[in-house]
């Protein structure tokens, strides 16, 4: 298994090498992320920023996460999970972006939604969209840093593919 700073350094040297750039919005990890992403250095090659929306005020009027997806799926939904991840990644016009909303807990937000609960999206500038449902019991430091390690290993693995499928392209 690769470590979190494994995966942060080889995510940023496809990015570099790529010329490509990323982005995130951050719920329920509160800019762990973002705080992960910017502890290795030259991370201003490929990293423009990120967005914490805690409220959903701040989902709507930034991340453009619409009043109806908010009102009908909740604010920890996989709709409104593809729409912070969209919203960023036009946002900060990136090739990536990563999203996460999720209820850490230990208290319930009064929804039918379970604590512990998170969707992780990651979306890409050709319209790729991917979404991950987890829920983690635990308590909320380890949850965040879970699905936090799980974020990175999804952009990680999404932009293998997508260097893959370059590759594959270029040399047909």
């Amino acid at each position: 298994m690769q470590t979190e700073n494994s995966i942060i350094n080889t995510i940023g040297e496809i990015l570099k090498q790529n010329k490509q750039t990323i982005a995130v919005a951050e719920s329920c990890t509160g800019g762990n992320i973002a705080h992960r992403i910017t502890e290795i250095a030259g991370v201003s090659s490929f990293f423009k920023g990120g967005v914490v929306a805690y409220c959903n005020e701040i989902k709507n009027r930034v991340l453009n996460v619409s009043n109806q997806t908010l009102q009908q799926y909740g604010a920890v939904s996989e709709q409104t999970a593809k729409q912070m991840a969209q919203g960023v990644l036009k946002l900060y016009d990136t090739d990536y972006a990563i999203s996460t909303t999720g209820l850490a807990g230990p208290d319930s937000d009064g929804t039918n939604t379970e604590v512990g609960t998170v969707f992780i999206c990651f979306a890409d500038k050709k319209g790729t969209t991917i979404i991950k449902r987890c829920c983690f019991k635990t308590n909320r430091t380890d949850f965040i840093n879970k699905v936090s390690y799980l974020a990175l290993s999804l952009v990680l693995q999404n932009i293998i593919i997508t260097r893959k499928n370059l590759l594959i392209s270029e040399n047909n």
